[in-house]
């Protein structure tokens, strides 16, 4: 190709037409600001986003190059990935049968999965896709072992990553797709553009200003991506992980919602370190005496020589306003991320299967929507496997895929069957409650509400409970 519009201009190749150079430097500006915004958001998830204390507490809390932060960003892009677990895939075209299986645990996708370690992978697929907005899988054949490959790549960040460009005109068809990285001093940047039948590498030197056709010595330039057998192209081989996709065809970021909570949770700490640090305990005063510096604690006093001394204190602040501020930003947090609050928590507090069920019904439907896309992804990398293994290999077996599906754990914490144990120790321990309180001659309806039933409950309990006599039987 005669120009690469998403690469610095300073590498553009030099015949080209003006009209190209003006797609390039636009391509290059919106490169700009997505990897600036891929850098920003990273900086929020590891706690390295910029906040503005003063020196006296910079001296004070930013020790060894560690900046003071309550990070809270992780949590729910972390939750995320740690939830939207594959099972494995199911395929249509198995029906019943034993042999060659394309899904199921016995199935050949299964095979590749666990071969290429993708119990892992997905879950930094997942994480970096919740994190960025956007992550790749890049599709190959190892030719030593036989099998698709699956490649796990993050996005652009100004230094190395990949992007994709989409078709203006219709976003969902993906035109190539750029990886870039470069060696550690910087002097030289490589670059490897995907198409649909091609693979072209290309190598920028420094004092270079072109980048350069890049390819081993006894290969081709550019590799194709083709069948060897029908000559026809395999499409692009990278799968696009899109997080919430806008409609551009990119993706969102889980912690666009999160980072202003973050600066006015950053905001609170300082100021609760501020006035911790300088009113944090109290302060001493002393009139008509000789009170020296200053430099001693109320205990050390034994006497001060006057005839009208008078020493006093002034209360140390009260910091818990200041503290509940900072709780009120952990709560905007898990409601705009629509994250259970309990996973934010630092209390000891353990709460009901119930509790925590209902807790997560924001978040279990969040990620539920967000499967879907996702789940899309993966059996797009599944359908590109049995297509690069039909090519590629020596002897390959037809498998008859039909369709594809990928099959997830559950979402929820608390699965249906302790949800049920847990509900049924409640109504043994409440019944035994109940049992004794009768026996103690306790009245039936009273006896109902101290145990722990509805007032509903309890007056049905009553009614049906035959009436005491005075002398305590029924």
């Amino acid at each position: 190709m005669a120009i690469i519009p998403t690469v610095n201009t300073e590498y553009t190749n030099g015949a080209v037409h003006p009209l190209d150079m003006v797609v390039a430097q636009m391509r290059y500006d919106d490169d700009n600001a997505y990897a600036d915004m891929i850098q920003l958001r990273r900086n929020y998830y590891d706690g390295t986003q910029d906040t503005h204390p003063d020196e006296w507490l910079e001296k004070r809390l930013e020790v060894n190059g560690v900046k003071f932060r309550l990070n809270i960003n992780k949590t729910a892009t972390d939750l995320m990935s740690e939830r939207m677990i594959l099972n494995g895939f199911t395929a249509s075209g198995d029906g019943d049968k034993k042999e060659n299986q394309v899904g199921g645990k016995d199935g050949i996708l299964n095979d590749w999965w666990t071969k290429n370690k993708m119990g892992a992978v997905q879950i930094a697929v997942t994480k970096t896709m919740a994190r960025d907005g956007d992550s790749y899988i890049v599709m190959g054949w190892d030719e030593e072992n036989q099998i698709p490959t699956m490649r796990h790549e993050t996005a652009w960040d100004g230094t190395q990553g990949m992007t994709v460009v989409y078709d203006p005109e219709d976003r969902t068809q993906i035109l190539y797709a750029i990886q870039r990285w470069s060696t550690p001093d910087k002097k030289t940047q490589y670059m490897t553009v995907y198409t649909d039948s091609t693979v072209e590498k290309y190598i920028a030197m420094s004092g270079v200003n072109a980048w350069q056709e890049y390819a081993p010595e006894d290969g081709e330039w550019p590799a194709r991506w083709e069948s060897p057998r029908t000559g026809e192209p395999r499409g692009i081989a990278v799968i696009h992980f899109s997080n919430n996709n806008d409609g551009s065809g990119y993706g969102v970021s889980e912690l666009d919602d999160t980072m202003p909570t973050q600066n006015e949770r950053d905001l609170y700490a300082w100021d609760e370190a501020r006035v911790s640090g300088q009113h944090g305990k109290p302060t001493i005063w002393i009139t008509g005496g000789n009170g020296g510096d200053g430099s001693y604690d109320m205990s050390e006093i034994l006497a001060i020589p006057g005839m009208d001394v008078r020493v006093g204190s002034i209360p140390a602040a009260n910091l818990a306003p200041l503290s509940d501020l900072i709780a009120t930003t952990t709560a905007r947090a898990a409601e705009v991320s629509r994250t259970p609050h309990i996973f934010y928590r630092d209390s000891g507090q353990v709460s009901s299967a119930a509790s925590i069920k209902a807790g997560e019904v924001p978040f279990v439907s969040k990620i539920t929507g967000r499967s879907v896309a996702i789940g899309d992804a993966w059996e797009r990398v599944m359908y590109a496997a049995l297509r690069i293994y039909a090519d590629e290999a020596k002897k390959p077996i037809a498998y008859d895929a039909g369709i594809i599906s990928a099959e997830w754990a559950s979402f929820e914490t608390v699965d249906s069957l302790a949800e049920e144990r847990e509900r049924t120790e409640i109504a043994e321990k409440k019944m035994l409650v109940y049992t004794g309180l009768l026996n103690a001659l306790v009245p039936p309806y009273l006896a109902a509400i101290q145990a722990g039933y509805t007032e509903e409950v309890a007056t049905e309990m009553a009614q049906s409970q035959p009436a005491i006599r005075a002398d305590g039987t029924y």
